[in-house]
């Protein structure tokens, strides 16, 4: 038979944390009664002396150990624990010390014993106020960062023609004539898709404005690649750094020019081909 409870803990370690706890109560319960009524209190009202040090404690102790206590209120809640536990053990060892020495009880004492209740009581209403009043300490982890606006804008602004599959080779048609029409229909589209405004490009459109000299370098470096006829070769970094701009603004500006140029290259075959 399996002594595990449902939480997983050892039934009989439980047991015994139990015959400890009660055991030590009763014994600190009586030896704080009497020291209660040394200090000139009636057999009635002496009981309530234990009860607020040793109530004092559990409560203080179980909102020490709480995962979801507030960072500050853990810290008062572990002083509190601590001084309360210190309490009662001053308080149960001054009894007996007394007692065996047929002693009687000194006036310091009596004012002692007599300033437990209030200070008791403040103590475990700032403890409530500070359990009620601040968030939880998980609330205070770290949150991962959000992303920018501009990081939004420029993956908003990528080119779909760089995410365009080919077709396998036997599905391309034969013609050169269909090919190069079938190609300039393809970058026309992926360009009109990479220049449509957006909320998000705000940023990257007025940087651009500012900047026209940075433009027209880039655009004199696309110039000289469509002269030699290696435009293919040409990347939208190359591009963004020659305008000093942004990756996603360099491919943008590299889609609508490489658009245009191939506009033109389509036509001029066709003519030639018509004419001969």
């Amino acid at each position: 038979m399996s002594t595990r409870t449902r939480n997983g803990h050892d039934a009989w370690t439980l047991l015994g944390v139990g015959v400890v706890a009660l055991a030590a109560a009763v014994l600190s319960f009586s030896s704080l009664q009497d020291l209660a009524e040394r200090a000139g209190y009636t057999p009635k009202l002496a009981a309530l002396l234990p009860l607020a040090i040793d109530a004092q404690a559990v409560v203080a102790t179980r909102a020490w150990l709480a995962t979801n206590t507030p960072v500050r209120a853990r810290g008062y809640a572990r002083t509190l624990a601590l001084a309360a536990v210190a309490g009662s053990v001053a308080g149960n060892a001054g009894q007996h010390a007394m007692a065996a020495a047929h002693a009687v009880t000194p006036w310091w004492v009596v004012v002692a014993i007599a300033s437990v209740p209030p200070v008791a009581l403040a103590a475990t209403a700032h403890l409530a106020a500070l359990l009620a009043t601040h968030r939880p300490a998980d609330e205070h982890t770290a949150r991962a960062p959000e992303p920018s606006t501009t990081d939004v804008g420029e993956r908003a602004t990528e080119p779909h023609s760089e995410r365009v599959t080919e077709r396998p080779d036997d599905a391309r048609p034969s013609d050169p004539v269909s090919a190069r029409t079938t190609a300039h229909h393809t970058d026309a589209v992926s360009a009109q898709q990479a220049t449509q405004p957006s909320r998000t490009t705000a940023r990257t459109k007025s940087r651009a404005k500012r900047s026209p000299k940075g433009q027209a370098r880039a655009r004199a470096l696309f110039d000289r690649h469509a002269e030699a006829g290696t435009v293919d070769q040409l990347t939208g970094s190359d591009i963004a750094t020659a305008g000093n701009v942004s990756a996603a603004t360099g491919r943008r500006w590299l889609a609508a020019w490489r658009s245009d140029h191939d506009a033109d290259r389509p036509q001029l075959a066709v003519v030639g081909e018509s004419a001969t």
